[in-house]
């Protein structure tokens, strides 16, 4: 047993459940030491079922809070997961989850676990359990959720091949392992199986097994006073969870929607990028995509404060037909072209836009600070310090409501071209990037 998972079921199994605080919640400083995960689990946070990289970096577009991810050993086996999850917990994007003991992961994974911050396995089941069965919240003992499940078990329909009486058993004890530890409200849970079990036909019993793992991971959130986002593999009867489930499903349901608008704007992090590229550029695109967010959104309000789909879809349809219509004006032709004469006059150009700000001209103003992004070729140190980057991206949205009125055209659309210039920029670096590495394997002296 390797080390981590020797001192973490030491825990496990010395752990005294009658030491509770107020409310019946458990001290989570009894459980783990890290100042780091400590404070993750009292502040804010997203929690992701499974390690989907294009969806982490979407989420961490759309809030800075810190994510839980659970990774299992099947998706720590390929080379890009394990250097992707190493640049996004270096980054304080991702906390790991570990589904399974150490042991049970690939070696290169189990040497990064060793160096970096996550929650081990049996940490995470004693953590789990103690936050949902605090005091008041426990709707079924457990000796009569065993009791319920002899029955139910004893009460399954005979099937035609002894293959399929073991799987629907195993359906069965899986389920009420997803279900454990039986709180409120999963006693409606436990008499909908109870009524499902003397079912003929298996769709109804197939389609409450698929809900228990939604079950979980709703609990698993809740455990983590986290918002549960959900991907394309989570069950799709998420929806169908009786009352007092997923306590946060606005919220979630609304970083989902905002994660098609980035789609549909084309501003999402592209899957071709390294994952040090790909964090690199979070900071960058973030001050640009909120406000669009939050123009979107706002003009799909409908009345009672939900969101009115089709208006949002009509939304984003007039973001791309504007950013269609803008590029080719003669106007922006000219903005494209001024951080070339920046870089070129830039005495000039600074004398021209102090100027400019003297005398409250917009276009000036802006032409005073495009210079600050231009690309700079002798100080590539910049492009990887955080703060550097973060003034830049500071810089880069308020020149674009600066020039949105010269220009004839929103912020938001500004904001959306701008986010596209910088991962086409991106790209382009990589791409230039990998044919030097070309010329130099191809030229070695």
């Amino acid at each position: 047993m390797h080390k981590l998972d020797r001192m973490s079921l030491r825990r496990y199994e010395a752990f005294d459940f009658r030491q509770r605080g107020d409310g019946g919640r458990i001290d989570p400083t009894r459980i783990f030491s890290n100042p780091r995960i400590l404070k993750s689990l009292s502040d804010e946070s997203i929690f992701l079922p499974r390690f989907n990289v294009p969806q982490t970096l979407t989420v961490a577009l759309l809030s800075r809070r810190r994510q839980f991810v659970q990774i299992c050993p099947a998706c720590m086996s390929s080379e890009e997961n394990i250097s992707a999850l190493e640049h996004l917990t270096a980054a304080e994007i991702v906390l790991p989850i570990l589904t399974a003991p150490v042991d049970d992961f690939p070696r290169p994974a189990i040497e990064l676990l060793e160096r970096i911050d996550h929650i081990g396995f049996w940490d995470f089941e004693l953590y789990r359990f103690a936050s949902l069965s605090a005091d008041g919240m426990q709707a079924v003992c457990q000796s009569c959720a065993e009791r319920q499940q002899r029955e139910i078990l004893s009460s399954l329909p005979i099937k035609r091949t002894l293959r399929s009486r073991l799987v629907t058993r195993l359906d069965a004890e899986i389920a009420f392992d997803n279900l454990f530890p039986f709180v409120t409200p999963d006693h409606q849970l436990l008499d909908l199986f109870t009524d499902v079990s003397r079912d003929r036909g298996g769709d109804s019993w197939r389609r409450l097994v698929s809900l228990s793992f939604a079950v979980k991971e709703v609990r698993t959130a809740e455990a983590l006073n986290a918002v549960l986002v959900f991907d394309d593999e989570s069950p799709a009867v998420v929806r169908e969870l009786p009352d007092g489930y997923d306590k946060l499903q606005w919220e979630r349901e609304k970083m989902v929607v905002e994660g098609q608008v980035l789609r549909n704007l084309r501003v999402q992090i592209p899957d071709s990028l390294p994952p040090e590229a790909a964090v690199e550029l979070i900071p960058l695109m973030r001050p640009l995509v909120a406000p669009v967010v939050s123009d979107v959104f706002k003009t799909a309000g409908g009345p009672s404060g939900a969101i009115d789909m089709s208006k949002l879809q009509q939304a984003v349809t007039d973001i791309n037909y504007e950013l269609a219509r803008l590029v080719r004006t003669k106007r922006y032709m000219v903005w494209e072209a001024l951080p070339t004469v920046v870089r070129r006059h830039a005495p000039v150009i600074a004398k021209a836009g102090l100027l400019g700000l003297a005398f409250g001209s917009a276009l000036g103003t802006a032409a005073a600070l495009i210079g600050t992004l231009a690309p700079k070729r002798r100080k590539p140190a910049l492009e990887s310090n955080a703060l550097a980057r973060t003034i830049q991206s500071r810089v880069r949205r308020y020149i674009d409501e600066v020039a949105a009125k010269p220009l004839g055209t929103t912020q938001t659309a500004m904001h959306v071209l701008s986010t596209r210039r910088l991962i086409s920029g991106r790209r382009s670096d990589r791409s230039r990037a990998h044919h030097s590495r070309s010329i130099t394997q191809w030229h070695p002296h």
